[in-house]
């Protein structure tokens, strides 16, 4: 039934492809002259019989079959509209009819462009069949997806494609091609701050992620940012869980073991000797002083963690984790605790394909990822260097970097990027503390302008916990103007960067951040890991901890205080390539899910530091003496 037009049935027999638009307009231009008709509007011609029925149509409209006079002048149109297709005039929906190979590349571009959204002009059609008309055609469909993922990220304001768009985007696509490898791997190294990393939310209805209205974002946020905070964590983790197979029910026919998650408004009148053991998903947390309690969206029970199990990882309190056991009524019995299962990196693209988590511009990777990764994968002397606390007060520490910028200037061996985390000075903030950084960041910019075979690498300089700055809350803002105004005129490649930040190298993913995370995380594990006390098992445990948790710091607001509504630019998700955590631990380097996770040491005292090889994807521990 329609709207206002209760009498009017419209009964429409059309062939596989015919789209609601071109229905629509059929009904527009009969619905003036019938009242109830049953169209065949895109049969053959000669089967496009109109069959009428009782209306308000001329009798001899209605008995002797002939078409109305709306339906032949429709059909005129259309006529014209091929001629002018078949001269390759503006009205066509394709050029150069008569070849039958621009025929076929019109029709996947107008129908490649539809299938996005997109209504591409007839100009457009004509320019793009040009373009790849020498193209194998076998390449031809990945060329055409490569076209359209780069105009969606062209921020049209109408669906309408013209030429001027296209123009753009081929000679842009032809440029990135003329490019030298070297000039590409140089170029295609990006710092991204951690206030402009994307906030995304899950909507469990549509089963996707979409992005959050950051306008509304500040420093010193509401309550309910705080709420929405945890809840971002907990969906992120819980739709990873689901499509995991050991929680995956099975399929029709199909007998296996899985595990089922119970919500915990569900426990109510329940007891453990009508349902056995049960599993539940939450966040670990005190709601009383000394009870444990597992929190999820709609509920909380309390936990017996006098028989728990845990498996490997370090449980903290603000972490979410599965719980296996018995529920009596009012406490649940924890048999086994474990860490979220992980997700591999592929798994996540591929589940989630086109969406960016981790931020920056994403153009030139969707349009020549295959260049990028045989670049990357070319340059195999390309390398990254971090250091953690270099003290620039100190005259030891400022020799080891001199000797350090020595090495890699004689050898002619200039890497892609310099790391520098701080803590830059040794002393605790006091009066004199923005003065004296001030004066160690010029005597940097003198001793790094000594080396002019360095002048093409990057310096990133990243604050540390106990930096001048506005206070020791994640992310924390990179180091203003004032501070760094010599640096940043002699040093043309400086990029001062928050903590976190995120670096981008073709196409893998660098995460960086400053922190005492392995002494907080000890200090505040809930339960002690039943294996693995060595430093080298204990490194082990952190890793896994961090990429199940998909956080760099799964820990209560109270221990590591964090920006409500910036909380996104601490999640790994996906997993990244590389985890650099600067930390006064003992150096140390680990794989967890085919990501790297490192810690370079502590630079000033011992003179470690690490350099990462992003074509072989491997880490070397160096030292300066």
């Amino acid at each position: 039934s329609l709207a206002g037009i209760p009498q009017l049935r419209i009964s429409v027999k059309c062939k596989p492809g015919s789209s609601f638009i071109e229905i629509l307009l059929w009904w527009i231009k009969w619905s003036g002259t019938c009242g109830r008709a049953e169209v065949c509007p895109v049969l053959p011609r000669h089967r496009r019989r109109p069959c009428w029925r009782a209306g308000r149509t001329s009798g001899a409209a209605a008995t002797s079959g002939a078409r109305p006079r709306h339906a032949i002048q429709h059909s005129k149109i259309v006529a014209t509209m091929l001629a002018g297709v078949r001269r390759g005039g503006a009205g066509g929906a394709a050029a150069a009819a008569s070849n039958p190979k621009h025929e076929r590349l019109a029709k996947m571009l107008v129908h490649g462009f539809k299938t996005h959204g997109f209504a591409l002009r007839s100009v457009a059609v004509r320019y793009l069949v040009n373009a790849l008309d020498e193209i194998n055609e076998e390449e031809v469909d990945e060329s055409v997806e490569n076209i359209i993922q780069v105009i969606e990220n062209e921020n049209l304001t109408s669906t309408t494609v013209g030429l001027e768009v296209v123009e753009r985007v081929v000679l842009k696509m032809v440029e990135g091609a003329e490019e030298k490898d070297e000039d590409v791997a140089r170029k295609h190294f990006s710092v991204i701050d951690a206030f402009s990393v994307p906030r995304l939310r899950y909507n469990v209805d549509r089963k996707a992620f979409f992005p959050v209205d950051t306008q509304t974002a500040h420093l010193h946020g509401s309550a309910e940012q705080r709420a929405e905070m945890f809840r971002d964590r907990y969906q992120l983790i819980h739709q990873r869980i689901l499509r995991h197979p050991l929680f995956t029910p099975p399929s029709f026919g199909e007998e296996k073991e899985y595990y089922r998650l119970i919500p915990i408004e569900s426990l109510l009148g329940v007891c453990s000797d009508q349902t056995g053991s049960l599993c539940l998903f939450g966040m670990l947390t005190q709601l009383q002083e000394g009870r444990w309690f597992l929190e999820d969206l709609n509920g909380n029970v309390e936990l017996d963690l006098s028989r728990a199990n845990p498996t490997a990882g370090l449980f903290v309190d603000g972490s979410f984790v599965l719980v296996e056991g018995v529920y009596d009524g009012s406490t649940f019995h924890v048999d086994v605790v474990g860490q979220p299962p992980p997700e591999p990196r592929h798994v996540s693209m591929a589940h989630f394909a086109g969406q960016n988590f981790f931020g920056g511009d994403t153009t030139e990777l969707k349009l020549n990822y295959a260049r990028l990764q045989h670049v990357e994968e070319a340059a195999e002397d390309e390398m990254i260097v971090s250091l953690s606390d270099v003290f620039l007060d100190q005259p030891a520490v400022v020799a080891r970097l001199r000797t350090l910028f020595t090495g890699y200037s004689d050898n002619d061996m200039a890497p892609l990027a310099f790391v520098l985390m701080g803590n830059f000075s040794s002393k605790p903030y006091g009066p004199e503390s923005v003065r004296e950084l001030r004066g160690s960041f010029d005597a940097l910019a003198n001793l790094i302008a000594e080396f002019p075979a360095l002048a093409k690498c990057n310096f990133v300089m990243v604050p540390g916990p106990l930096d001048v700055g506005p206070g020791n809350v994640f992310p924390r803002p990179a180091f203003t103007a004032s501070l760094t105004e010599r640096l940043r005129h002699k040093v043309p490649n400086l990029h001062l960067a928050s903590n976190p930040c995120r670096l981008r190298y073709c196409t893998q993913e660098i995460v960086i951040m400053r922190d005492d995370v392995m002494s907080k995380m000890r200090r505040n594990c809930v339960l002690t890991p039943t294996t693995g006390n060595s430093d080298a098992e204990i490194t082990q445990h952190l890793a896994r901890t961090l990429i199940d948790q998909a956080h760099l710091c799964p820990l209560p607001p109270l221990v590591r205080p964090v920006y409500w509504a910036y909380d996104a630019a601490l999640t790994l998700y996906p997993t990244p390539n590389l985890v650099v955590l600067g930390d006064r631990f003992d150096d140390y380097v680990t794989d967890y899910e085919k990501c790297l996770v490192t810690n370079p040491g502590r630079f000033a005292t011992t003179g470690v530091f690490h350099v990462y090889y992003p074509a072989t994807r491997k880490v070397e521990r160096s030292k300066v003496n």
